[in-house]
Parts: structure tokens; sequence; C-alpha cells
């Protein structure tokens, strides 16, 4: 549970520094994703987890590729999803709780 911890709260802290790095503030940016100020608190406090889509709105509205949020900055989609894919079976989590059609998922899914 640790990990997963250490990882919410690196991922807020990503969100956070490459939020600040556009010049946005909180509010800004909870505007922009159409959510409230309150959720983009919690994703930068790494109290819980944006949905996967707002993942991908975070990076756009940032002007960030994916990884930037999980401090990989070289991560394509494809290789966030497979690297996210590896640490959820790390983590002993079902798979199948991440849909096949899901976006940037199908380069990753075949042989899973």
């Amino acid at each position: 549970m640790a990990d997963v911890q250490q990882l919410r709260a690196q991922v807020g802290a990503n969100i956070r520094a490459a939020r600040m790095a556009a010049g946005l503030q909180g509010k800004e940016l909870a505007e922009r994703l159409e959510v409230s100020a309150v959720a983009v608190s919690q994703f930068e406090r790494g109290t819980t987890w944006p949905a996967v889509t707002t993942f991908a709105a975070i990076a756009e509205v940032l002007g960030v590729p994916y990884g930037v949020l999980f401090g990989e900055p070289w991560a394509t989609a494809e290789h966030l999803v497979a690297g996210v894919r590896e640490r959820v079976r790390a983590l002993g989590f079902d798979l199948a709780l991440i849909p096949r059609d899901a976006p940037g998922t199908s380069e990753v899914t075949d042989g899973r």
C-alpha cells in the first residue's frame, strides 16, 4: 500500500510542478478541466487519482507529455499505459479492470 501512496504523492507533485510551470493557479486548471478546485487540490496532494481521461486532459492543458505526470518525460501515451499496466500487475490488481479500448491502449493490450 505504501508504494501506491508514494506513487500518488509523486504524481501529485508532478501535476503541481507542471501547473506552476504553466503559470496557472489551481482554480484556473480546475476551470479548464471542468472539475472543482478541490479535486485539483486532491490530485496535487495525492489523496485521489484523476480519471484516465482527466490525466489526458491535465497533460493537454498543461502542454506536457503524459509521462511527465508520472516522472517519465520521454514517455508517449502507449509507454505510459504499458508502465501503468506493469505497476498495476506488480501491485497484484486485476488488469481486466482496465478496458481494452481505453485511449492509448491499442498498442499495448495484445498479449497481456
